[in-house]
């Protein structure tokens, strides 16, 4: 197990484990095509799309207003650093 602690005072818990590898035999059976693009998120070879989740755009408005708070803020002060943290969990960064 290995703890890791991000920027944003978040902490990650990462496990590793050995295990033997097998070989996979043929499979038999119905097969698809997946297509990662840039205007679909993923195209199926049937011909479903799946629309890119747009994050960013979502949270443009409040990562907009997030980023001019630390610039308010004294540099170097606990309320910028506050300011900042908040910037970093904001979604969509």
């Amino acid at each position: 197990v290995t703890v890791k602690r991000d920027s944003v005072g978040d902490f990650r818990l990462y496990f590793t484990a050995d295990q033997e590898f097998r070989t996979v035999g043929a499979r038999t059976g119905n097969s698809v095509g997946l297509d990662f693009g840039l205007k679909d998120f993923l195209v199926k070879s049937d011909g479903s799309r799946i629309v890119s989740p747009l994050f960013f755009k979502q949270a443009r408005k409040e990562i907009g207003t997030k980023s001019r708070m630390p610039s308010s803020k004294k540099a170097g002060s606990d309320n910028c650093g506050k300011a900042g943290l908040d910037l970093a969990r904001t979604p969509g960064r």
